[in-house]
Parts: C-alpha cells; structure tokens; sequence
C-alpha cells in the first residue's frame, strides 16, 4: 500500500472514531431526545419538499445514526439528492460512500466525480472529516486508468455547464 493509502486509511480511521463520530455529526445537536425527534421529523417534511440543505443534513443523520438508525443506504439516497444539485458537502460525502462501498455498490469512477465536483467547488483548503478533500479525490483517481480519469472528468465537465448558474462556492 502506498504511503498517501496509508495516511488516508489512518485519517479515515481516527474521523470515523465513535467519539469523533458523536462530536462531528450534524451540526447545532439539540439537547434532548425529544427536541432531536422534533428536528428530524422537520428534516425529513423539508427534504421530502427539496429542500438541500434538509436533504444534506436528513443524510447526515442516517450517516451517523443521529435520531435514527445509522443506515448508509437512506444516507446515500438523501446525500445523492442534494449532492446533484450542488451541495458540496453533500458531493464530498457521496463520493466518500462509493469510495468505501457504504449503502452504495463501491465504485471508484463515482466515488472520483463526486469529490472532483466537490473539490472544484471547495476552497483549496477545505478539510471534510479532517481529510484534504483533495487528497480524498485523488486516492479514487490512483485507482482509476488515465482513459477513465479522462472520461469521469469530461462528465463532471458536463455536469458543471448544466448547473453552473446554481452553484455557489462552499
């Protein structure tokens, strides 16, 4: 396993520790249980009208298993759907389940034009779950041949001129 392998397996083990986890989930958690069902109920009517950022954050909590059960499944509907119109948080960690095969078939062309859209959109420092979304992207790429490098980013290329008057950067 090459060193960059390594430093994103150990990056990926260290943010994805339970304490880590229950420090990092969505953002603003309410204080009870009752107020976290409120929340979620809330988060799904908004995601369910297509509301982004309610779509992102309903992902989140599949994602971490915040006020429901941890289901990447549910995660990667919910990610995916805020994730194609544009949310870069939402594009980073889509590609990170098809990256690591969570609620999603593992696939590195996917899991490369997701965080080569994110991390288009990002600023070149942006860190996403403590890893340089970056370097993220370009670990899917080291799995890829040069012709489905080539291809992946003609798609995002079509991607972007088909949304760019809805983007903003992250």
């Amino acid at each position: 396993m090459k060193l960059p392998a390594l430093l994103l397996l150990w990056s990926l083990i260290i943010c994805c520790s339970p304490d880590l986890i229950a420090q990092s989930g969505p953002s603003q958690r309410p204080q009870s249980d009752v107020a976290l069902k409120r929340w979620v109920l809330t988060e799904k009517k908004l995601a369910g009208e297509g509301n982004i950022r309610a779509q992102e954050e309903l992902g989140d909590f599949y994602y971490f298993g915040t006020g429901v059960p941890q289901d990447f499944t549910k995660a990667a509907y919910w990610l995916r759907k805020a994730a194609e119109q544009g949310d870069v948080g939402a594009q980073f960690e889509i590609g990170d389940l098809y990256f690591k095969g969570r609620g999603v078939p593992q696939s590195y062309p996917r899991a490369y034009f997701w965080l080569d859209l994110a991390a288009a959109q990002a600023s070149p420092n942006t860190l996403l779950g403590n890893v340089p979304l970056t370097e993220m992207r370009d670990e899917a790429a080291s799995h890829l041949s040069r012709t489905e490098v080539l291809h992946v980013q003609k798609r995002a290329e079509r991607w972007f001129k088909s949304h760019k008057s809805s983007l903003s950067t992250y």
